[in-house]
């Protein structure tokens, strides 16, 4: 991993069994910016490490969030290595689409409505996760094809950065925020840039 880790990233058993885990099941994979997937995994991690959240189990998924959807492990594979807390969160990550906008049917946004309020409900640390994730893409959202870019430019503007300012993450949600502004609206963001 490219990425400097330090503190119980570095030191927690169960996380570097993680990070193993996550080299072996997703080698050679990469994502459209070019970085390997275990180096996003691993920053997703450090995302939450910063905002002070140190369950291990937390980690470990996240260092493991994609080492299923993208990678050669399945979730029983997770259970054996892992046990059934950390397999059960990957499967609800999973679950846990990313919410279609308005563009989509209304039955469909719905119930990935429903799917995201399910979480929040039964374990706040998976929906951590995936904003951790969806903060890390984008960093690299320039790299996306251009319809994946303004989809997820737009969902972050009118559902994910409200959400994680209601989670206490208001740091993240400027830094969202200004991201994705910048992504949709390039020229308003430089005329704001100026006038600041």
């Amino acid at each position: 991993f490219p990425v400097t880790i330090k503190g119980i990233l570095k030191t927690h058993p169960l996380i570097k069994s993680a990070q193993e885990f996550a080299k072996v099941s997703m080698a050679g994979k990469k994502r459209y910016s070019g970085e390997y997937f275990t180096e996003h995994a691993l920053k997703v991690a450090k995302i939450l490490e910063d905002f002070r959240i140190t369950d291990p189990a937390t980690l470990a998924v996240a260092v493991l969030h994609y080492s299923v959807s993208h990678g050669a492990a399945d979730l029983e594979d997770i259970k054996k290595e892992f046990g059934e807390e950390i397999s059960l969160m990957i499967k609800n990550l999973g679950d846990l689409n990313v919410i279609k906008l308005s563009e989509s049917s209304q039955e469909k946004f719905s119930e990935n409505l429903r799917k995201m309020f399910l979480a929040l409900a039964s374990d706040l640390r998976i929906v951590l996760i995936k904003m951790a994730d969806i903060y890390d893409n984008l960093q690299t959202i320039n790299y996306l094809p251009k319809e994946k870019g303004l989809k997820l430019a737009r969902e972050v503007l009118e559902i994910f950065a409200p959400l994680v300012e209601r989670l206490g993450m208001g740091n993240m949600k400027g830094e969202m925020q200004d991201l994705a502004f910048k992504y949709l609206h390039p020229e308003e963001f430089e005329k704001v840039q100026n006038m600041l």
